[in-house]
């Protein structure tokens, strides 16, 4: 066997230990926000999707605690918003580059 040439298993640990590497360095980078929420266009994606996903459940809340009728003004404010940020969220997606 040639000294200068790795086996497939030599690569394979040199190849995870880079890629680990490679993780804690990103990890440093973003910070503790940034490891929960994510970095760059999945940062935006995420903040909205979070954003959109509380609104459901504020609105999902407030009609079984206060039943529909009392509900119509909450939601006349909040469905547009959430409504947006989904359009957002697809449209964001299949973006034509």
């Amino acid at each position: 066997m040639n000294n200068t040439s790795l086996s497939q298993g030599e690569q394979l640990q040199k190849h995870i230990i880079v890629n680990q590497f490679k993780e804690k360095q990103l990890r440093a980078q973003c910070g503790t926000i940034g490891n929960i929420i994510g970095s760059g266009e999945n940062a935006k994606i995420n903040i909205i999707a979070c954003i959109a996903f509380l609104f459901f459940i504020l609105n999902a809340g407030h009609i079984m605690y206060y039943g529909f009728e009392k509900s119509k003004d909450l939601l006349l404010t909040t469905l547009p918003i959430i409504t947006t940020a989904i359009g957002y969220l697809t449209g964001s997606k299949n973006k034509v580059e």
